[in-house]
C-alpha cells in the first residue's frame, strides 16, 4: 500500500513539476522561505494547495489545505508568501495554482531544509580531527570525547538525511562508519579513565 501511495504521489509531483518548478536551494532549519510567484500576464490569484515533505526515509509528509494558503500581491503580477514551518529536515515541494492571463495553471516550489555539502564536510573534518588528536596524539580523554560526540551527531545526521542531495548506500555507509568511530573515540578513553580511577581508589 505504501509503495502505491508513493508511486501516486511521485506521479502527481512529476505532472506538477513539469508545469513549472522553481528550485530555491538550501535553507537552514527554522528558516522562513520567501515564495514569489510572478505572472507573465495579469493574475487575480495565486494559492498554495499542498506541501509535500520527503526526508529520504519513511512515509513522506503531505499537508493538503482544504482552504488554500492565499498569496498576497500589490499589483496582480507578483505574488508572495513567506513559509516558516521548516523545522523538519528534507526536501519540500510547495504546490500551488494561479490564473496567469485568465488561464489556471499549476506550479511547484522546491527547496531543501538542511545543511549544504561544504558545511557537512567542514564539520566532518573538524570532528574527525578532534577525535584523532584526542585519541591518538594527545591521549586526552576529554578532547577525544568531544570529537567522538560530534562524530556521533554527524553520523546520525548523515544516515538520516544524506550529504546535500546525496542520500544513498554510500552516504549510509559513511554515516554508520562515522557513528562507529565516534563511539570508539567517545567511550574507550572514558572507560580507561574510569578503570584507572577505580583501581586507584580500590
Amino acid at each position: 500500500m505504501k509503495k502505491i501511495y508513493l508511486f501516486l504521489m511521485a506521479f502527481l509531483l512529476i505532472g506538477v513539476v513539469s508545469a513549472s518548478t522553481n528550485d530555491l536551494g538550501f535553507f537552514a532549519p527554522g528558516s522562513c522561505v520567501p515564495l514569489i510567484q510572478t505572472c507573465s500576464n495579469n493574475c487575480t490569484f495565486n494559492n498554495i494547495s499542498s506541501i509535500y515533505v520527503s526526508n529520504g526515509g519513511g512515509t513522506p509528509t503531505v499537508t493538503s489545505y482544504s482552504s488554500p494558503l492565499v498569496m498576497t500581491t500589490t499589483n496582480n503580477f507578483s505574488y508572495n508568501y513567506t513559509y516558516c514551518n521548516t523545522t523538519s529536515l528534507g526536501n519540500y515541494y510547495v504546490n500551488g495554482y494561479g490564473n496567469d492571463g485568465g488561464t489556471q495553471g499549476n506550479w511547484t516550489y522546491q527547496f531543501e531544509i538542511g545543511f549544504p555539502m561544504w558545511l557537512v564536510i567542514v564539520f566532518m573534518i573538524f570532528s574527525y580531527g578532534l577525535a584523532i588528536m584526542g585519541f591518538f596524539m594527545y591521549k586526552n580523554e576529554w578532547i577525544s570525547l568531544a570529537g567522538g560526540m560530534m562524530m556521533l551527531l554527524l553520523g546520525i545526521y548523515i544516515t538520516s538525511y544524506g550529504i546535500s542531495i546525496y542520500n544513498n548506500t554510500l552516504t549510509l555507509a559513511i554515516g554508520y562508519f562515522t557513528i562507529a568511530l565516534g563511539g570508539v573515540a567517545a567511550l574507550v578513553p572514558i572507560g580507561e579513565r574510569l578503570e584507572v580511577d577505580f583501581n586507584r581508589f580500590g
